[in-house]
């Protein structure tokens, strides 16, 4: 299924994935999400759910996308927004106990750019500067993400995508 690693990279800085390595399936770039998603470059806040198999990831836009592992396609749920699906060239897949996500499809909605470099393996990825898009610096990015999961302890979900889970 996977033919190899990719090495990752996000305005210049590697992003190190210590326990799962990004891989190639289906001439796609996996990743398994939180590392590029919670990092410091990207700030979008991270869930999964084990008993759906389904990854949630939260922009600062107060949009959500919804993947579901080994479906082609994948929701746009935002309040009071009628939810949109858009297909995947490559579905989301469980490895290494792990869900990997399609980086191209997940960044591109972020308004990211993608580079794939097929010779060294390498995805280069510069943010595209979106006005909605406000990075906190890293030490209250890292305040944010403990009371994101605090509120997930406490069983607190956006109410607009509890109708999706499975």
């Amino acid at each position: 299924q996977a033919a190899g690693a990719a090495r990752v990279y996000i305005g210049g800085d590697r992003i190190e994935f210590p326990d799962a390595p990004p891989l190639i399936s289906r001439g796609r770039v996996m990743v398994p999400m939180r590392q590029v998603f919670e990092s410091n470059y990207v700030q979008c806040r991270v869930l999964w759910l084990a008993e759906s198999r389904q990854a949630a990831v939260f922009d600062q836009k107060g949009r959500c996308l919804l993947f579901t592992a080994d479906a082609g396609e994948y929701q746009i749920l935002q309040k009071d927004v009628p939810a949109e699906s858009r297909p995947l060239d490559a579905p989301a897949m469980i490895s290494q106990g792990r869900i990997y996500l399609p980086l191209r499809a997940l960044l591109e909605t972020f308004s990211y750019k993608v580079e794939w470099n097929e010779r060294s393996r390498r995805v280069d990825i510069q943010d595209g500067y979106p006005a909605w898009r406000k990075l906190l610096p890293p030490e209250e990015w890292a305040k944010e993400l403990k009371i994101w999961e605090e509120q997930l302890k406490e069983g607190c979900l956006p109410c607009y995508i509890k109708p999706y889970l499975g």
